[in-house]
């Protein structure tokens, strides 16, 4: 965080990092990379008897789903932010954020007040290396209801509670790797707070549109 803050180091994994990632419910997520989520109820499980030949049912299902899953997005870069709408003041920020998307925090949050700035400096950077650059809100659908497209910016509703706001680049190079954009640093537009003490802060907008935050 203190990278992100005073340097504007933005750290983005790829899309199959998080998909095949460990013991993490709040970043672990098996839809990302896919491009279509179909869900199939009925179903006949076979397997090839290797003495005969013929195909045998050992498993009848009853719901399943089926992932489709396309290289080049599992190769996207992302950075994932926590998104908040709120009028100005804010008396307790901790309120204005569930107790669920906490937990996904670490010991320091920076908080953004100018996303519209912040979102602008990360695509000038990724132009700048000749990256695509692509950013949307996330949109939260029930993946068990229906068959949908889904891409990068599109979540099963089990993840609402993140809020997220997501900046994708697209460098080219499937290598599975993480890349670096390097933006400046924030303190114009963010303050960096304890975690922990989020109920404690309160942030007014002050007349030059730098955000203040202050501990009660």
């Amino acid at each position: 965080m203190r990278s992100l803050f005073e340097d504007g180091v933005i750290y983005m994994n790829t899309l199959e990092f998080y998909r095949t990632l460990e013991a993490d419910d709040e970043r672990r997520d098996v839809n990302e990379g896919a491009e279509r989520v179909r869900n199939w109820r009925g179903a006949i499980l076979k397997r090839k008897n290797p003495e005969n030949g013929a195909f045998e049912e050992i498993a009848q299902l009853t719901h399943s789903r089926i992932r489709e899953l396309n290289s080049n997005l599992q190769n996207v870069n992302v950075f994932c932010s926590y998104y908040l709408k709120a009028d100005m003041p804010i008396k307790n920020l901790g309120k204005e954020v569930s107790e669920r998307a906490k937990l996904g925090f670490g010991e320091y949050a920076v908080v953004v007040a100018d996303a519209g700035e912040f979102v602008t400096r990360i695509k000038q950077a990724a132009a700048a290396k000749g990256y695509k650059h692509f950013r949307s809100l996330v949109k939260y659908v029930d993946f068990s209801q229906d068959d949908f497209e889904v891409g990068p910016f599109v979540k099963d509703q089990i993840f609402a509670h993140q809020n997220e706001l997501r900046i994708a680049v697209y460098t080219g190079e499937n290598t599975g790797t993480a890349i670096q954009l390097e933006i400046g640093s924030l303190e114009d537009i963010a303050v960096m707070v304890p975690a922990e003490a989020l109920d404690e802060i309160s942030i007014q907008d002050k007349a030059n549109k730098a955000m203040h935050a202050t501990r009660a």
